[in-house]
């Protein structure tokens, strides 16, 4: 029987807590998407006044990568994950350190993964619940 979409996401998310700077930063880990997210997929980063874009699994790591360089630990929780049409929500709190002056961070987000068919083809994070939810 073929993985529900909420498992297929469930199997590429590092475990709850996880420190995205260990995983996703330079040196990192990283996530195996093996073939659940397409070559093409459309990846946003949003925040109430800032919109970044990239495209693919390249572009998602690239980004991250990016944005950890002022972290010195960024760890994301899951809160709670469902489906909500043709995509999939994982809503997150997330909990960072920045490296100069170790200015401590809490916000929650979220994460949507739209797929169409049995690939994610577009990923938004967003540090806007409610904007995430909206669409």
């Amino acid at each position: 029987m073929p993985e529900s979409r909420l498992e297929r996401i469930r199997a590429i998310m590092p475990p709850d807590g996880s420190d995205f700077v260990d995983v996703l930063g330079p040196g990192g880990t990283g996530i195996d998407s093996g073939d659940l997210i397409a070559q093409d997929a459309a990846v946003r980063f949003v925040a109430p006044s800032a919109e970044s874009s990239t495209a693919g699994p390249e572009g998602f790591r690239d980004t991250w990568m990016d944005w950890l360089q002022a972290w010195q630990s960024y760890r994301i929780y899951h809160d709670d994950l469902f489906e909500k049409g043709d995509s999939v929500v994982l809503l997150t709190r997330l909990h960072g350190v920045t490296k100069r002056g170790g200015v401590e961070l809490q916000q929650e987000a979220a994460a949507v993964f739209r797929f169409e068919g049995d690939e994610v083809v577009e990923i938004e994070f967003n540090l806007d619940r409610e904007d995430a939810l909206a669409d």
